[in-house]
């Protein structure tokens, strides 16, 4: 057993009674491959993924800051995570998500670059549709709910999205925009509301 499922499985009680999470969809996320685009709003979002999805075995991006905190930094190389320095075109890090992708495992990104401290979805980076794109890969759509209710947290995942079907004989610019514009739209439908 990897350190991630032994850390997922040890643990997801105390999450679970903590956060109470609602999943819906889960049956629309593959046990391998693919690339997860969700939105951010807050520190937890990756553990909330991960205890929703506790059969799949999900990489995340995290900032390069997080890695050189003693303890901390051991812990999330451990639980998957991929640092990203985030104030410039991360070529190493993008080869590593693409290898995660390529070697069959699920790539969750979080395409705002950071939290929305409002909720609104922020403007998406182009990163998750340059990699999906480039490893032929699927796009699997998610939402957090955002803020705290009397009821129960929705954690929603929706179908594939397949991103290669999108403007295809446009050139390389053109189609990650709509690429990202597409998977935008998918997000903001599954919030439920008309976000621009």
């Amino acid at each position: 057993m990897t350190f991630y499922k032994f850390a997922v499985r040890l643990l997801r009680p105390l999450l679970w009674l903590l956060w109470r999470p609602k999943p819906e969809g889960i049956e629309n996320v593959p046990e391998n491959g693919g690339v997860m685009v969700c939105n951010h709003i807050q520190l937890r979002d990756p553990l909330l993924l991960a205890i929703c999805l506790p059969d799949r075995t999900l990489h995340f991006l995290a900032k390069e800051e997080l890695f050189r905190i003693p303890i901390l930094g051991f812990i999330i190389r451990h639980l998957n995570a991929i640092p990203v320095h985030r104030k410039r075109v991360d070529v190493t890090a993008v080869r590593k998500c693409m290898r995660v992708v390529e070697d069959g495992g699920i790539l969750a990104i979080f395409p705002e670059g950071t939290r929305s401290r409002k909720g609104k979805l922020l403007p998406l980076q182009e990163g998750a549709s340059f990699i999906a794109s480039h490893c032929g890969s699927e796009v699997y759509p998610a939402y957090i709910q955002k803020g705290y209710t009397k009821g129960r947290k929705r954690v929603v995942f929706a179908p594939a999205l397949n991103i290669s079907k999108i403007e295809p004989d446009a050139d390389k610019s053109v189609r990650l925009k709509a690429m990202t514009a597409a998977i935008r739209r998918e997000i903001i439908a599954l919030s439920g509301k008309d976000e621009e």
